[in-house]
C-alpha cells in the first residue's frame, strides 16, 4: 500500500518542477518588449489627434498589441495574465495607471489645456515605460514562479 504522505510529495515535487520550467520559458525578446512599449506610446499619441485620426491609431495599436500576444503564445506556448495573483498584479497595474494618467496628460494637451508639446514627451514616456514595465513584469512572474509552494 502506497503512502500517501510520499505521493503528495512526489506531486508537490512535479509541480515544482513544472514552475521552474515555466519561469525559464517567459523570457521576452526586446523586440516584443519594444513593440508593447511603441503600442502604449502609440495609444498615449493618439489622444491628442483629431478623432478620425485617434481611432485609427488606437486601432493600429490595439492590432500590434493583439499581434505581440498571438507571436508570444506561438513562441511560448500559454500565456501568463498581467493581473494574476502574486507581485505580477502590482506591476501591471502600475503599469496601467500610468498610462492612463499620460493618456491624461495627451488627451488635455488636445483641449488646450497644456501645451500641446508635452505629448510627444508623454508618448516617449509611454514607450519606455512599456519597454521596462515588460522587463520588471517578467522578472516579477519569474521570482513568483522560483518561491516554492
Amino acid at each position: 500500500m502506497n503512502d500517501p504522505r510520499f505521493e503528495a510529495a512526489q506531486q508537490l515535487e512535479a509541480l515544482e518542477h513544472t514552475r521552474q520550467q515555466m519561469a525559464g520559458h517567459m523570457k521576452q525578446a526586446w523586440w516584443e518588449r519594444a513593440g508593447i512599449g511603441l503600442c502604449m506610446g502609440a495609444i498615449v499619441m493618439a489622444m491628442n489627434l483629431p478623432i478620425f485620426w485617434m481611432y485609427l491609431l488606437e486601432s493600429v495599436a490595439a492590432a500590434g498589441g493583439a499581434f505581440l500576444y498571438v507571436m508570444g503564445r506561438r513562441k511560448r506556448g500559454f500565456f501568463v495574465s498581467g493581473y494574476r495573483e502574486g507581485s505580477t498584479r502590482r506591476v501591471a497595474v502600475a503599469i496601467v495607471l500610468m498610462v492612463y494618467a499620460l493618456m491624461a496628460v495627451s488627451a488635455l494637451a488636445r483641449f488646450h489645456v497644456v501645451p500641446g508639446w508635452v505629448t510627444y514627451p508623454a508618448a516617449l514616456m509611454a514607450v519606455a515605460m512599456g519597454f521596462y514595465g515588460c522587463g520588471v513584469w517578467q522578472r516579477a512572474y519569474v521570482a513568483d514562479m522560483k518561491r516554492t509552494l
